[in-house]
Parts: structure tokens; sequence; C-alpha cells
């Protein structure tokens, strides 16, 4: 963390139609994984949506059999939705998806 090397990305993106619904997205770079980098992004990417984005549901996924990534989704607040059959095709092969949420105490509200 001290040597300020480039380890992975993160992200909030709107969702269409649906004022304060963000999607949140991160990726850790191969050989940074396991040093609890999704876990911090995962968590700012929450303070930043809900105390600066004025967010009051964050939408997230993996691929259902990155564990990592939904346990790190868990650890963070989010709870299970739903998963969706051969959702994405990826490497070769259709993948099905883990859907996860996380809301605070708004309500949804139109534009």
């Amino acid at each position: 963390k001290d040597t300020g090397q480039f380890c992975g990305q993160c992200a909030i993106l709107p969702v269409e139609y649906c004022p304060g619904a963000y999607l949140v997205g991160y990726q850790i770079d191969d050989g940074f994984t396991g040093m609890g980098f999704g876990t911090e992004a995962c968590e700012f990417l929450i303070y930043y949506a809900f105390t600066l984005a004025d967010a009051y549901r964050l939408n997230g996924d993996a691929a259902y059999e990155n564990t990592a990534s939904w346990k790190i989704m868990e650890k963070c607040g989010f709870l299970f939705e739903g998963r969706r059959s051969k959702y994405r095709y990826a490497r070769g092969r259709c993948h099905d998806q883990r859907s996860e949420e996380r809301r605070v105490g708004k309500e949804c509200r139109s534009r």
C-alpha cells in the first residue's frame, strides 16, 4: 500500500432511470488479490455513494463462481438478491451472475 503502485480500479455508475441508485464496481489486478484492496475499495465506494452522491441504493454483481468478490460485498453490508443463469459470456463460456444490494434509510425518488 505504501509503494503507490497501481493495483486495480473502482467506480460507481448511476443506474439509468433510478435517481440515487448506483452500481459499484472494483477490479483488483493479479498479484494484489487477498491483500484487502477489494474490501478497501468497496468501503470507499459505499462512503462516497451514501455521503457525497446522495445514494439510497447500491447494486453490485459478480460472476457466481467469484466467491471472493461477493464475500467482499457481504462483508461490506450488501445482501444477496439473486442469481441470473448464464448471464454473461466470458473466457469461452457462459457464467451465472450473483446480484447483491445495499440500501440506506432513504426512499426511492423520481427525477
